[in-house]
């Protein structure tokens, strides 16, 4: 089951539905347009044995595109606990963050030596790929494996907290990119119990 959280903008197929409320819920299965208003939002998806999946905040500036696509991920509780043994869905969190394509040069252009940290949440445990201390970098592929970040909260689905984090990189700047702050807010609603996925960055000098 999909649905969009908190506010509204205009996505998916020609075979729109008129979000009014707080919540709108609505089946993955039929391609649906959703017309939302234009302030934050996010979105949710549900799917038996796996923890309910929310969006990382839309902030819709630009009306040029008639559609504007959204892909859920589902990871399971067990996945959770792999991230940080002292998870507990009634407590916790989890978070993924994602690196984009890099426009920097020399090292600013690798998408790999990154930090994380999240504001206002200093018992965050963050696990890197392949166990290492920040974000490491695929050989040949230009990417960076995501990093997962676990966090205590009192946030619920209805109510959640928003949170940021700091990306750091030893003499390169990581922020979202121009094109990115045109449909993301930077921030990521969360919920104990739910995964939030994705906030993302990109490397530049």
């Amino acid at each position: 089951m999909g649905s969009v959280g908190k506010n509204h903008a205009r996505v998916g197929s020609s075979d729109s539905m008129v979000c009014k409320r707080l919540l709108c819920a609505f089946s993955p299965r039929i391609p649906r347009g959703i017309d939302v208003p234009r302030p934050p939002f996010f979105f949710i998806a549900t799917q038996t044995g796996n923890l309910t999946n929310l969006s990382a905040e839309r902030n819709i500036k630009f009306s040029g595109l008639p559609k504007i696509g959204h892909l859920s991920t589902m990871v399971s509780t067990s996945y959770a606990v792999g991230v940080d043994p002292a998870w507990v869905a009634t407590t916790h969190a989890l978070l993924q963050v994602v690196v984009n394509a890099s426009t920097g040069t020399g090292a600013c252009a690798a998408k790999d030596g990154i930090s994380y940290t999240v504001v206002g949440h200093p018992e965050a445990v963050i696990r890197y790929a392949n166990g290492g201390t920040t974000a490491t970098g695929v050989p040949g592929a230009g990417g960076s494996l995501d990093t997962f970040i676990s966090l205590r909260t009192t946030g619920t689905i209805t109510s959640p907290e928003y949170v940021t984090i700091t990306q750091t990189k030893a003499g390169c700047k990581v922020d979202l990119t121009g094109a990115d702050k045109l449909f993301f807010t930077g921030r990521a609603p969360m919920a104990a119990g739910t995964f939030t996925s994705f906030l993302s960055g990109e490397v530049t000098n």
